[in-house]
């Protein structure tokens, strides 16, 4: 009797109710495998066959309606492969000879004493198995042509002496021959191999053929087509002793794989070599690759960081319309840049500047380069420069409003004096006190001119020094404009500093001077020169300090708002020569519109 929990459901039609039972009950008994259920008739089976999964019908010949063979022929237009042993009383060569053109399984005669049952269930047990075998083998069939056909692998079958039996259209690809030209060819000597590679590839079969699973990666250059890369294994067939009675050679093209390592390997140079905290986050914004100045940032090693989320991503997508970091990826933006402040691990608030470009390779963006500059201690510099600028802003707004109220009643007490007197003293305190006007306009103007431009737009220089040039007491003086430039720069603040500049060239040359302005460069800034005394190279270094002055009216403060103007634009003053000895001042750096 067989004790295997492999179980078998068996359906017994029979028309004798107390036959089946005990057929069942025996069966039952004969193996442990074996579960039987019973109907009366061959309808009855059919709609049993359609409702429950069986792995075999045992049936009686002789039946009310459908006899045994009608019976077996219906069930073998849905169930070809069914195991359908013939279990009658009636035994007749005619009747076993129908039987077997109609597709039975087996055909046993019912029989006196219980041996028949034993014998029955063998045979239920056998016809089962050779099924569920074949079961197996089309699954595994199914399986390996599955494998086998597989566009995206190479797979040769090759025998024990090392001889190709199969190879799929894939791996033919690869070579400029027919399939009957390999087939039956040594492994080694094949196209695939170059010449300098069949040593190697015949080790590699005597290594297999000892049992061994070997990797293997060729790359070639053949004529008949691009440089390719391929990798993959040989691994040894064995059957249930242990021999090996074929292998299997199978691989892939990782030519593209290759293409993107190497590229990520110039980009990690790349990244490498920055002087800069800089990394690879890939698409799921993640570290993909860090150098070491990042690592010295985060306090960790490169290995521990790689992998991990981006800590940069999240608060640039806080300062941003949309998703940047999804924009990067999918082209839509060649950069983002800014700055951040926050928490980072190991640093407490940090202040960071970033540039954010697509890491492509092959063309295709598969991640965002990161590079990072810390500007914490830059940023608090600017904070405590713009706080020390409200101080000097509220410090001259606080003079000269404290100044002007005793000034106006002054200027007030001196021309009441003047209708009740004549005096030349009081000439004099009239010129003092309108100095004392200009210095507190001058003061408050170097201040304000100090502070950082928030806004350009184009400016023309030939219209603003026109009517800035009416409203001086130019004299005889003459200006001559040579340029046509137009600037990006505060209408005002540039106004300012061309008034100063042509009322130096005045004040210092003299009421008929002339005043040249023009171009420096293609574009690059202006100058404004005179044919004056000129200033003296001594005092080129301190000419734009605040109270400089080389006559008793200046206040020392009309170049020093020229260079707080110009430093707040971000462009550069200097001072030499004209070409007729006088004073040229150069204005450098500008951005032409």
């Amino acid at each position: 009797m067989s004790f295997s929990t492999d179980s078998m459901v068996v359906l017994l039609v029979d028309d004798d109710v107390e036959f089946r039972t005990v057929a069942a009950d025996l069966l039952e008994e004969e193996s442990t495998r074996i579960k039987v259920e019973t109907v009366s008739d061959a309808e009855t089976g059919l709609e049993q066959l359609d409702k429950g999964d069986f792995d075999c019908v045992v049936s009686d010949y002789e039946m009310a309606g459908r006899d045994g063979i009608t019976f077996l022929e219906t069930v073998r237009e849905d169930h070809p492969d069914l195991p359908f042993i013939l279990f009658t009383g009636k035994g007749s060569e005619e009747v076993a000879s129908e039987a077997i053109s109609a597709g039975v399984t087996d055909y046993l005669q019912k029989g006196g004493g219980v041996d028949q049952y034993a014998i029955l269930a063998n045979r239920i047990e056998n016809a089962v198995e050779r099924r569920r075998a074949r079961v197996r083998q089309r699954r595994a069939e199914r399986q390996f042509r599955a494998i086998f056909d597989d566009p995206d692998k190479l797979i040769s079958v090759v025998d024990p002496d090392g001889r190709v039996m199969r190879v799929n259209d894939t791996t033919m690809e690869y070579v400029d021959v027919d399939r009957e030209d390999v087939i039956g060819e040594p492994f080694w000597e094949t196209p695939w191999w170059a010449e300098v590679d069949r040593s190697e590839a015949s080790e590699l079969a005597e290594r297999v053929a000892d049992g061994e699973y070997v990797e293997y990666e060729i790359e070639r250059s053949p004529p008949w087509r691009d440089r390719y890369v391929l990798s993959g294994t040989v691994r040894p067939v064995t059957d249930e002793s242990g021999s090996v009675v074929a292998f299997v050679a199978s691989g892939s093209d990782v030519t593209e794989q290759e293409e993107r390592k190497r590229e990520l390997r110039r980009y990690e140079r790349m990244v490498n070599t920055m002087l800069e905290a800089a990394c690879i986050y890939d698409e799921d914004g993640r570290f993909a690759l860090v150098n070491e100045y990042l690592a010295d940032f985060y306090e960790t090693t490169r290995e521990k960081l790689e992998g991990e989320e981006s800590h940069l991503i999240p608060k640039v997508r806080e300062q941003h319309d949309g998703d940047p970091y999804a924009e990067l990826l999918a082209g839509e933006r060649e950069a983002v840049s800014g700055e951040v402040a926050g928490e980072f691990p190991g640093h407490g608030h940090e202040a960071l500047e970033y540039h954010l470009t697509p890491f492509r390779t092959d063309g295709e963006i598969e991640g965002v380069v990161s590079v990072t500059h810390e500007i914490t201690e830059l940023k608090e510099r600017e904070r405590t420069l713009q706080r020390q600028n409200e101080r000097l802003d509220q410090f001259a707004s606080f003079v000269a409003h404290d100044l002007r109220n005793p000034l106006n009643v002054a200027t007030g007490r001196l021309t009441l004096a003047a209708e009740e007197c004549d005096s030349d003293h009081l000439t004099d305190i009239s010129d003092a006190l309108d100095r004392m006007e200009t210095l507190i306009d001058d003061l408050l103007t170097f201040a304000q001119e100090g502070q950082p431009v928030e806004g350009t737009e184009p400016v023309a220089l030939r219209p603003i020094l026109e009517e800035r040039w009416r409203g001086l007491p130019t004299g005889e003086a003459n200006l001559l404009i040579e340029t046509d430039i137009t600037i990006r720069a505060d209408p005002d603040r540039l106004a300012q500093l061309l008034e100063n500049l042509l009322d130096n060239a005045v004040t210092h040359g003299g009421s008929t001077t002339t005043i040249t302005v023009g171009e420096i460069g293609d574009g690059n800034g202006f100058f404004v020169a005179d044919d004056g005394p000129g200033i003296p190279p001594g005092d080129r270094e301190t000419v734009f300090e605040a109270s400089y002055s080389t006559t008793d009216e200046g206040t020392g403060f009309g170049l020093s708002i020229v260079a707080e103007i110009a430093d707040a634009h971000g462009w550069d003053v200097a001072v030499t020569d004209s070409e007729s000895g006088g004073a040229r001042f150069e204005i450098t750096g500008v951005d032409a519109a």
